[in-house]
């Protein structure tokens, strides 16, 4: 079971944060996610076996500027640990996605308008690309399939390195990434037939 269903919110201050918006992010994100869990994981743990996945989101592991959406997303890799833990001992695995930038139809739409900027967007993830829907796919696929059968109670973000770039990046002001030297003898055009190229070869390989 897949739990997928959310809102997005845009940036803004917690102190100005409006309740309504607050709850229906909560009711959405949350406790849609939790309702699920709970139908759904009654079923799995009578059968004695199963798997869910919820959609968390970069901001279940940082303090993005988003305060009813973030919290929410934190509480959803919350209480895909405690289900784990609970949810054990049935046979049921319960984990999560973390997407980052995904190049939804939505993110398109924006940047089509100019409203996003893709390679200030890009340059925040250390792959310097977006996520595309079919990597978060796939990730959920391998989270619920017998291949992850030793895996749960785990939040796995799908985010082109966005949370290790972010840190990162911090200490390399005014001195951006440049590319790294080759070694000498990677531009070397000896014969194949040569020991020490067969050797450099191999351990290229």
């Amino acid at each position: 079971m897949v739990n997928c269903a959310g809102i997005l919110q845009s940036g803004q201050r917690v102190l100005d944060q409006n309740l309504d918006e607050d709850e229906a992010l909560w009711r959405v994100n949350y406790r849609g996610t939790l309702l699920g869990c709970q139908v759904f994981g009654r079923v799995m743990a009578t059968a004695g076996g199963g798997a869910i996945l919820n959609v968390g989101s970069l901001a279940s592991f940082a303090p993005l500027s988003l305060p009813a959406y973030t919290p929410g997303k934190h509480a959803v890799l919350a209480s895909t640990e405690i289900l784990a833990a609970e949810l054990g001992p049935r046979g049921v695995r319960v984990n999560a996605v973390a997407p980052g930038y995904t190049l939804s139809d939505g993110l398109k739409a924006r940047i089509a308008k100019g409203e996003r900027n893709s390679d200030a967007i890009k340059a925040t993830t250390a792959l310097r690309r977006f996520v595309e829907p079919r990597d978060v796919a796939e990730a959920a696929m391998f989270l619920c399939s017998d291949r992850a059968a030793s895996i749960t109670g785990v939040t796995l973000p799908v985010d082109a390195g966005w949370l290790v770039q972010a840190p990162y990046a911090q200490y390399l002001q005014g001195n951006p990434i440049r590319p790294a030297p080759q070694p000498d003898w990677a531009s070397e055009t000896c014969p194949i037939s040569d020991a020490s190229t067969s050797t450099r070869a191999s351990v290229m390989a």
